[in-house]
């Protein structure tokens, strides 16, 4: 497999969708001053493929990694990442060009040609559209508009009723207000991109309500699932394919039996190991 496509929205530093692509063969570097993103690349990759450390994500909790906002930017309500596997021998589409992607273009007369203003605020609102669309269990009403129902009940706990209310007066009040409000749930749509023979698109999301999902080629799956078509690549939970810093001195430090798992995570047993484990527990 090889790396073809990296999609970034939300996540860490990246609060708008970012689109890395990877020409297939060789080294590609990032390169970058300190703090432009350039280690927020290598936790996006380990953060779709599962990691479920925070720690190991340069954070105390695992919402550290939505945006959290800047001063001209508010915070994003999802993070999400997409990375695109290719099987070279049976893939039938094109891998991007090799070389750089920067088109220069001369000739500029006015203002008007480059407006960054424009660009960053038509970017914000693509991002809350997105995040709209696929946030789950998003409530309705008639018009096609979000309800918070939350905020609602908080308030109503916030501030007590001077006097109390019969239940007979107060269950006629709701079921009158009921009639005036249609609540309807948002229906998802999933798996509308085609997929070419051959290619894996892994997704990760996480919302601020805390919900998680993972998908694969578009369509939901657990976490099991990315688990275990990854076992036995060096991309598993003892990744070696992905070595940040001070990785290798961690390695070189560690315990014979935490090196020993990597070890085996490099010869492919990994996966048989985790099938017997799993056979055992059902006994």
């Amino acid at each position: 497999m090889k790396l073809k496509k990296l999609q970034i929205l939300g996540f860490k530093s990246f609060c708008d969708r970012t689109e890395l692509k990877f020409h297939g063969e060789g080294i590609a570097a990032v390169v970058g001053p300190n703090g432009c993103g350039k280690s927020n690349i290598a936790d996006a990759i380990s953060w779709v493929l599962g990691e479920q450390s925070a720690k190991s994500l340069r954070g105390t909790q695992m919402m550290d990694v939505i945006f959290s906002g800047t001063r001209d930017r508010k915070p994003t309500g999802m993070a999400e990442v997409s990375l695109t596997l290719v099987d070279p021998e049976v893939y039938d589409g094109e891998f991007p060009a090799a070389g750089p992607e920067i088109e220069i273009q001369d000739g500029f007369t006015t203002q008007d040609d480059w407006d960054e203003e424009a660009l960053r605020a038509a970017a914000a609102v693509a991002t809350e559209n997105h995040i709209q669309e696929t946030e789950p269990g998003q409530v309705l009403d008639d018009h096609g508009d979000p309800v918070e129902l939350v905020a609602d009940a908080e308030q109503s706990q916030a501030e007590p009723l001077a006097e109390p209310v019969p239940a007979s007066t107060l269950g006629t009040a709701m079921a009158e207000a009921k009639k005036d409000v249609v609540l309807k749930i948002r229906r998802r749509k999933f798996n509308a991109q085609k997929y070419h023979r051959g290619e894996i698109v892994v997704t990760r999301r996480l919302f601020r309500s805390g919900a998680s999902e993972y998908l694969l080629n578009g369509k939901l799956c657990r976490l099991r699932d990315i688990q275990d078509l990854f076992m036995g690549t060096g991309l598993g939970p003892e990744s070696y394919a992905i070595i940040e810093q001070g990785r290798i001195g961690q390695i070189l430090s560690s315990k014979p039996h935490d090196r020993r798992a990597i070890i085996e995570e490099a010869a492919g047993i990994t996966m048989f190991k985790t099938r017997k484990r799993l056979a055992e527990l059902r006994l």
